[in-house]
């Protein structure tokens, strides 16, 4: 197995192929086993994601392998080094410490930095984009809450309070865990210190292949609540940092009898009853299926909104160089080239608050757009009659439009949708009356014009003179006055023939032949 040159590809011996069959995988990027962990930090697009949580996006960063193969120590880095000075400062209030030491103690904790993996770094990344977001915009305000869990065994234990057993029911969109202990962190130094407690609370085992193997998976969720300065509006988005457990085989991993690899035996076959629930899930998904089952593991239900939800996902493969491990590193290598193919629609998720002003201002351009065309109607004097009763009648009146909170108790930008919505929506009644009087107006013209059709009919009635029976109602109006029109022209003009004709007649009576 190696990496090609390009560093993002990777050529390896494919184990399920009878013949030896030499695969190439393309991945965003591949790196070998001498990357340190101060490189491959910028390197995995981790910090795309943190700007994306800051800005109301979930994001999920999950590594997979197998047992041994670096998962852990890319996550986390060597526990020993997670308890490293995050803040350069040496506690010596009576400064009784001498200045040597302290520069000494200062390197020694940049030494240790230098081996920690993505979660301290991305904690650290986290508050100094947020530090400088609230120092660009003062009215924004952040706050950082976090939960730690671990699945051992299908059990769900909370590593900041050690709770055991927890509940996990579905809510909503996606399954929660109900004594998950939230705690609020204001600094790197008190998630760093959940962080580290849960490390030390989580379960590991001796196995041939790993001298500290991490039994069980662990969730550590980093949840940001975002707010305006004046708005009761609180949009939250999370992080969600997975370090699994890694797949193993049972000869390899447990080769002696005794009460312990019994009990070894157990954690690794519910390790990879979960691993496979997951790598089916990612399986179908890849595949565009819409019926996904995450019931069959904890571990997939927790990760339920992460693969099939709308939230960004960083999946990191860690694969062992070992020519003894070729059929585990191909294993894994599949299941990340299948997770490369899921195709997720990336939105975020708007509270109630927010959907609601989203629902006011397209009103308000509804209402705009429908402004600008009355506008150009009464200008223009083309309108219908019909046609402009019918839109007045069936229009919503001010009243039905109802907001959920009084304007003292709106946020800002709630006002202001709400302000622009009232004032627009008054112009557009006051346009509506301009216009209804102007229908009026043209009602009153044609019925005055109905009025005299039937005078002259009566007249023409009276004068023996015959027209058209035809209704003057619809768009027949103005042609049947024209034929009612025509046909008196004909009727006077034959009657004005026939009078001369008598005239004449009388005169040839009178004078003799």
């Amino acid at each position: 197995m190696k990496s090609g040159d390009d560093g993002q590809t990777v050529e390896f011996t494919d184990p399920s192929s009878k013949l030896p069959q030499v695969r190439s995988l393309t991945f965003h990027s591949c790196v070998q086993g001498n990357m340190t962990q101060e490189n491959f930090f910028p390197l995995s697009g981790i910090k795309s994601l943190l700007s994306s949580v800051l800005s109301g996006l979930n994001s999920t960063v999950m590594a997979y392998g197998q047992t041994s193969s670096g998962k852990t120590f890319s996550m986390s880095g060597p526990e020993s080094y997670l308890g490293a000075n995050h803040t350069d400062e040496i506690y010596d209030p009576n400064n009784e410490i001498p200045q040597i030491i302290k520069d000494i103690c200062k390197q020694m904790a940049k030494e240790q930095e230098k081996l920690q993996g993505l979660i301290p770094r991305s904690i650290k990344a986290l508050f100094k984009e947020i530090r400088k977001r609230h120092k660009l915009n003062p009215s924004e305000k952040y706050t950082v809450k976090t939960s730690y869990l671990e699945i051992y065994n299908e059990k769900i234990t909370c590593l900041i309070s050690g709770k055991e057993g927890c509940n996990i029911r579905m809510s909503g969109e996606g399954f929660i865990v109900d004594d998950a202990a939230v705690e609020q962190c204001n600094n790197v130094k008190e998630l760093m210190a959940l962080f580290v407690n849960g490390i030390h609370n989580r379960t590991i085992s001796s196995t041939n292949m790993n001298k500290e193997s991490s039994r069980s998976h662990s969730l550590l969720v980093i949840y940001i609540d975002f707010q305006q300065a004046g708005s009761t509006n609180i949009r939250t988005s999370k992080l969600v940092l997975v370090d699994l457990a890694g797949s193993e085989r049972l000869k390899q991993a447990h080769g002696h009898e005794g009460s312990a690899v019994k009990r070894n035996l157990s954690e690794t076959a519910n390790i990879n009853k979960s691993l496979l629930a997951l790598s089916n899930v990612v399986s179908k998904l890849s595949q565009g299926e819409s019926a996904i089952n995450y019931r069959d593991s904890n571990l997939t239900k927790l990760l339920m909104d992460s693969l099939g939800g709308t939230c960004r996902i960083l999946l990191i493969a860690c694969v062992s160089p070992a020519k003894s491990f070729i059929e585990e590193s191909g294993n894994t290598l599949a299941f990340a080239s299948k997770a490369a193919n899921i195709v997720k629609k990336v939105v975020i998720k708007l509270s109630p608050h927010e959907i609601e002003v989203q629902k006011l201002n397209g009103i308000i351009k509804e209402l705009k757009e429908e402004n600008e065309n009355l506008k150009r109607q009464i200008s223009q004097g083309k309108f219908s009659p019909a046609t402009e009763t019918a839109t007045i009648t069936s229009s919503p009146s001010p009243q039905s439009v109802s907001l959920s909170q009084s304007s003292s108790e709106k946020p800002s930008h709630h006002r202001d949708a709400s302000g622009s919505f009232n004032q627009i929506q008054n112009e557009n009644i006051e346009l509506r009356q301009i216009l209804w009087e102007k229908v009026v107006a043209v009602e009153k013209v044609a019925q005055q014009w109905k009025n005299e059709v039937i005078v002259l009919r009566t007249l023409l009635e009276k004068n023996g003179i015959s027209y058209p029976k035809a209704t003057l109602s619809g768009e027949n109006s103005e042609s049947i006055s024209d034929e009612i029109e025509e046909e008196t022209e004909k009727q006077k003009a034959k009657a004005k023939q026939e009078l001369i004709e008598k005239i004449h007649q009388k005169k040839r009576a009178v004078v003799p032949s």
